[in-house]
Order: structure tokens, then C-alpha cells, then sequence
């Protein structure tokens, strides 16, 4: 997965991607946000995204114009999409990612990491195996109960409490995984 952000395009054209042959293009474990123009636009042909945050962006943050279309499955797109789309399940609509700003986090390449409460902690498909083994800064790509969605996985370190159960700690705050 990648991060796109801080690109730019005329208004409604797909600052972070814009898809404008025929053909199939696949944006997996990425995240695509802060981008002005619009976060992914879809003209021709057909977009798969899929474990992919996109969110932040001016204007739309995921639609389609013309002939294109899109499936997207364990995903979390913070405005509703524009446009027709085949749902593939498991997706976050219209809620903030609550997204850190884009920095160093290791890696690399910069990331916007997780906030402790995002709702794209652990929110990917519970079948999820990989690949991709690792993230886009070269940490495991599941750490915890399930996968994250976006380019970034929160680090996670179970703790085992006094009489049983355990926590998890890491980038991302605590929680409880399994009491």
C-alpha cells in the first residue's frame, strides 16, 4: 500500500488518483487523503479498493464521471461516494478516520498514522491473510485481532493482566483484546 496526500488538481479531477483509461486499476492498503481536487476519481473503465482509507480530500473523496465505476470492500471513505458502486462489504462510510497528520512514523516514506480511536483500527476483513506481509513503512501488516485499514498498521503488543486476559498497547493506545 501507499500513502497519496498534499497532491492537487483542477476541482472534481482526482488529486490523489484519477483513473481516466479503460481498463482496471487496484488500490489496495493505502490511504489517500489531503489531496485538493478530490481524493480518487474513476472517468473510464473500473477502480478495486479495497483495505484503502480515503478521506480529507477537497472536493470528492471517491466518485465516479462519465463511464467509470468502482467496487470497494474493507474500506473507509469518509464522505459518501459519488457516483454508482458495486459494495463489496465490510466498508466505513462516513465516518472521520481520525487520521495524524502526515509525518515520519519509520519507514521510508511519510504516513499519516492511526489516531488511538480511529475507526479503521482492526476494521479490515477478519479473513484478511497476507500478502502484503508488511505495511508501507515495513511493519507487519496485522498486528492485533484483525487487520487495519489504510497504509499504516498500528503496532500493537499484547500484555497479559494479573489474573488473566490481555490488552494490547502500542501506537495506537490500549485496548482491551481479550478478557
Amino acid at each position: 500500500g501507499s500513502t497519496f496526500s498534499g497532491n492537487s488538481a483542477g476541482s472534481g479531477y482526482g488529486g490523489g488518483i484519477a483513473q481516466r483509461l479503460d481498463g482496471s486499476l487496484t488500490i489496495s492498503h493505502s490511504t489517500v487523503a489531503e489531496n485538493t481536487g478530490g481524493g480518487v476519481t474513476v472517468y473510464r473503465g473500473s477502480a478495486t479498493v479495497d483495505h484503502t482509507i480515503i478521506a480529507n480530500n477537497t472536493d470528492v473523496d471517491l466518485g465516479t464521471n462519465t463511464s467509470g465505476e468502482f467496487t470497494l470492500s474493507h474500506s473507509l471513505v469518509e464522505e459518501a461516494p459519488y457516483g454508482d458502486f458495486t459494495d463489496g462489504g465490510g466498508n466505513v462510510i462516513g465516518v472521520d478516520p481520525t487520521l495524524l497528520p502526515l509525518g515520519d512514523n519509520g519507514g521510508p516514506t511519510e504516513t499519516h498514522a492511526l489516531g488511538p480511536s480511529s475507526p479503521a483500527l482492526d476494521a479490515g476483513d477478519p479473513g484478511f491473510s497476507p500478502p502484503p506481509a508488511l505495511d508501507q513503512r515495513g511493519e507487519l501488516r496485522v498486528s492485533g485481532p484483525r487487520i487495519d485499514i489504510g497504509a499504516f498498521e498500528v503496532e500493537q503488543t499484547p500484555v497479559i493482566l494479573p489474573g488473566g486476559g490481555a490488552v494490547t498497547e502500542g501506537n495506537g493506545g490500549t485496548r482491551v483484546v481479550n478478557v
